[in-house]
């Protein structure tokens, strides 16, 4: 418990950048074969992105899921390593005994990218220590969302949301007219689309955009609950709790109370710190109503929502505001 707490609170790199680390390769490969009973796949190299790949084939270990993915002949961007962590020592390196295999970078899980020329250009420059052309890093990232599909999609909408330190300098009007395209065309997830929501919080304030506003109260008004608790849609309705409680108005009250009674307490919670922001005073007497008329709350719900109260008024008993 102790070492999942450990790598639990460890930073999370951008997923590119946690790539690059000197375990790891990076190579252009061209499939080859399939053997699907030893999980391993044959690849011709075709180029070096980040490490050496000193041989002109290579065998890999693949997740089961790509089997029917692989196209002869295609060419993929393959993340992979002949060396992983010891299964018992945390912080100690061992050589793969079962071979080179494939990576799994945090979220993305499987390094296997299509080939493109603005992945290649995202994974050269953001090799530098700094000096990155920050316009072009984030026109490339969303070419990268627009142009691809499935795990190469998802490592584009992840690369945007962490990519904060390019906003400030780079982030220009033709990016938003790129992100609202990809947005509104609806094939998204609903974990790529709440990446893509959750950076415009780290928007510099001139930058920011009305529509993302209205495309969140599209969001919670028209998913339907119970939430299906094994997905993403939760998550997604709760970040758009927040944008919608930072950048919504006095109109938006009834929208965010109505998440108060969800069957997902993280929705619940994240709506009423946006339900405070709109409603001020208010919101105490929303809260109890919602829990008179609605007895039969999820039990985790009802917890947060009857603490909120218990400590709004011990703070007002002892004069002070109180902030939830």
């Amino acid at each position: 418990m102790a070492m999942g707490n450990a790598q639990a609170a460890k930073f999370v790199q951008p997923p590119i950048q946690d790539l690059f680390k000197e375990r790891n390769q990076v190579t252009v490969l061209e499939f080859q074969s399939l053997d699907t009973k030893a999980k391993k796949a044959t690849f011709k190299k075709v180029s070096d992105l980040w490490g050496e790949l000193e041989e002109e084939e290579i065998t890999l270990r693949v997740p089961k899921r790509w089997f029917e993915r692989f196209e002869k002949g295609e060419q993929y961007i393959v993340g992979h390593s002949a060396f992983r962590k010891h299964p018992l020592l945390r912080d100690e390196i061992q050589r793969n005994p079962n071979g080179p295999s494939v990576i799994h970078p945090f979220v993305v899980d499987d390094a296997i990218f299509e080939d493109s020329k603005s992945l290649r250009y995202l994974i050269a420059e953001l090799q530098k220590d700094d000096d990155y052309d920050a316009e072009k890093v984030l026109t490339k990232n969303l070419d990268l969302l627009k142009d691809s599909k499935d795990n190469t999609r998802l490592l584009a909408a992840f690369q945007f949301q962490m990519s904060k330190p390019f906003f400030e300098d780079g982030l220009n009007k033709k990016h938003l007219k790129q992100l609202k395209s990809s947005i509104n065309k609806g094939k998204l997830t609903p974990e790529e689309e709440e990446f893509l929501i959750r950076a415009t919080n780290d928007f510099p304030e001139a930058m920011y955009q009305s529509w993302v506003t209205d495309r969140c109260r599209q969001h919670i008004d028209d998913t339907p609950t119970p939430y299906d608790l094994q997905s993403f849609i939760p998550l997604l309705v709760k970040t758009c709790a927040a944008v919608v409680g930072k950048h919504g108005d006095q109109s938006d009250v009834k929208r965010l109370s109505s998440l108060l009674i969800t069957n997902h307490p993280g929705v619940s919670k994240g709506a009423l710190r946006a339900l405070e922001t709109q409603a001020k005073d208010e919101t105490p007497q929303l809260v109890a109503t919602l829990l008179k008329e609605n007895p039969n709350l999820n039990n985790e719900t009802h917890g947060i929502l009857k603490t909120y109260l218990y400590e709004y008024a011990l703070k007002k008993e002892e004069g002070q505001k109180y902030k939830y």
